[in-house]
């Protein structure tokens, strides 16, 4: 069974890759979420960092969490040497 930051970490990530939280946007404040979730603020960090972790969001202190863009694939080629 996953733990509840797991399945918190999971939720966002859905929405991330559905488009219902879009590139750019800011999350809402970790203690809305915590209520959101029922959880405690160190159980939704813990979500949060998860989410970092992987790219999908970006901390920034004193401001909140925003929803990275996607990365682009760079392709490289030895055509060029």
């Amino acid at each position: 069974m996953a733990s509840k930051y797991d399945r918190i970490a999971a939720d966002i990530r859905r929405k991330i890759k559905s488009r219902e939280q879009a590139p750019g946007t800011q999350l809402k404040a970790e203690t809305v979420l915590m209520e959101q979730y029922r959880v405690s603020l160190p159980t939704m960090r813990r979500a949060l960092d998860l989410l970092e972790a992987e790219g999908l969001i970006e901390k920034r202190q004193g401001i909140g969490n925003f929803v990275r863009a996607r990365r682009q694939l760079v392709r490289r080629s030895a055509d060029r040497y």
